[in-house]
């Protein structure tokens, strides 16, 4: 399901250079194709709907984006995502965006839907936003914390990574 919008997210040419900023996810069956809501400069809106619906708000850099040489070392942590992980989910998809292709990858934001989807406290959700506060690296060590009855924050040492937002 979710590499599926992958995908049709990757066919879009004018995507390829942008970066999710924020992803709304209601559980239930999609109908295909996806509809441009929002294209303006800058930000571009996509939603995906059946009886789920999924939407996808893209932002593009205002600077370049530079690869990261150095990642949390944390002994313990909730998720992580591989190199490999992410070469894998980017080659299936036809992502061509250049900062999912370094030796130091940023995971794809529908990956991290993805892999979140899977996981407790998050499997049996209805409703899920993500909220990208920072990058997320292949080899992050990854922590889940609280920060209220509806809301996670996604963690990499101290530094807030992602919001996850319940219904």
């Amino acid at each position: 399901m979710i590499k599926n919008l992958a995908k049709k997210l990757a066919a879009f040419e004018e995507f390829s250079a942008d970066v999710i900023a924020e992803v709304k996810f209601f559980r239930g069956s999609f109908a295909e194709g996806a509809e441009i809501l929002k294209f303006a400069r800058g930000l571009k809106i996509i939603e995906v709907a059946g009886e789920g619906k999924i939407l996808v708000k893209l932002m593009t850099p205002r600077g370049k984006i530079s690869a990261v040489e150095k990642v949390s070392a944390e002994k313990n942590c909730w998720l992580t995502f591989t190199a490999e992980e992410v070469k894998n989910f980017v080659e299936e998809v036809g992502d061509k965006n250049k900062i999912h292709q370094t030796k130091n990858p940023v995971v794809p934001g529908l990956l991290i839907l993805e892999k979140i989807l899977e996981v407790e406290p998050f499997s049996e959700e209805k409703f899920l936003r993500l909220r990208f506060k920072n990058f997320v690296v292949a080899g992050e060590k990854l922590n889940l914390r609280r920060a209220d009855e509806k809301v996670f924050e996604i963690l990499s040492g101290d530094e807030v990574k992602i919001f996850v937002c319940t219904a």
